[in-house]
C-alpha cells in the first residue's frame, strides 16, 4: 500500500465560506486519463473529526467547509479498477490529491431482461409459467490478461439456497457478455430425483475464465446482490417451491 501526501491543486478551490476543500481525482494508472465510466462507481472516503463519502462525477470527487485538520483520504472501485493508495492530509488551504487506479480483470451484470416482462432491478419480481421463460443477464468485462479476442468462458446464474441456477448459451464482444437461457424455471436438480424451485433469489454470481489453458484459469468473479422474486405458475414445477 501507498502512502502519499497530497500536493497543493491548480486554483486552490475556496467554499463560500472560507473553509478549505479538498479536490480528488481518479485517473487511469496506464493511460493517466481521468475515469469518468458511471460503472467504475468511484467513491471518496475521509476520516478525520468526522466521516464523509463523495461520490466521483466525471472523475472528480469534491468536499467542501472541512475543518483545518488532518484526513486521512482513501477510495473505493466497484468495477474494474484496484485502488492502491492512500492519503494523509493536512488542510489549512484547498487542496487536491491524485488517486491512479489500477486496472484490474473485472466482470459483472448490468441486466436481468425477460422476454416479455422487460428490464428486471434489483428488488424486482418475473412471472414465471408452465412452459419457463426466456432469460437474459448481459453485463460488462475487462480482461487485461486476456484481452479480446482470446478466449473465454463465463458463467453466470442466480445463488438460491447455496445452489447454482445455471445458463447456456453466453455469447460476448470485446467488453459485453451475455447469458441466454430459454423455456428456464428457478429450478435445481436435487439429491434422490426430482427438481426444487425457489421463489425468491437474493444474488448473481458471475466468473469469468480464461481458455487459453488447460484446464482454464479464473480471472475474474464476483457475487453481486440482486433480489428477484419469482411468482410461480401453478404447475411451474413437480416438488413444492423452497422459501
Amino acid at each position: 500500500m501507498t502512502i502519499g501526501v497530497a500536493a497543493a491543486g491548480c486554483g486552490r478551490p475556496v467554499s463560500p465560506s472560507g473553509t478549505p476543500s479538498l479536490v480528488v481525482r481518479f485517473t487511469d494508472e496506464v493511460t493517466g486519463q481521468l475515469v469518468t465510466d458511471v460503472l467504475v462507481g468511484l467513491v471518496a472516503h475521509v476520516e478525520g473529526p468526522s466521516a464523509s463519502n463523495s461520490a466521483a462525477v466525471n472523475g472528480i470527487a469534491t468536499f467542501s467547509d472541512l475543518p483545518s485538520t488532518t484526513y486521512t483520504v482513501t477510495a473505493t472501485a466497484k468495477y474494474g479498477y484496484a485502488v492502491l493508495d492512500v492519503f494523509h492530509v493536512t488542510l489549512t488551504e484547498s487542496r487536491t490529491v491524485e488517486f491512479q487506479l489500477r486496472p484490474k480483470n473485472d466482470v459483472i451484470v448490468t441486466e436481468v431482461f425477460v422476454d416479455g416482462q422487460g428490464a428486471v432491478p434489483p428488488g424486482g419480481a418475473i412471472d414465471v409459467s408452465d412452459a419457463g421463460i426466456t432469460l437474459h443477464l448481459r453485463g460488462k468485462y475487462l480482461a487485461w490478461s486476456a484481452p479480446w479476442p482470446a478466449p473465454k468462458s463465463f458463467d453466470v446464474g442466480f445463488i438460491a439456497a447455496a445452489s447454482r441456477l445455471k445458463y447456456a448459451d453466453v455469447t460476448q464482444s470485446p467488453s459485453d457478455w451475455e447469458a441466454l437461457h430459454t423455456q428456464w424455471k428457478p429450478c435445481t436438480n436435487v439429491v434422490g430425483g426430482g427438481v426444487a424451485c425457489f421463489t425468491h433469489v437474493d444474488s448473481i454470481q458471475a466468473n469469468m475464465n480464461d481458455l487459453q489453458f488447460r484446464p482454464s484459469v479464473s480471472l475474474a468473479g464476483r457475487t453481486q446482490p440482486w433480489p428477484v422474486t419469482f411468482r410461480l405458475a401453478a404447475d411451474c414445477c413437480t416438488l413444492p417451491p423452497v422459501r
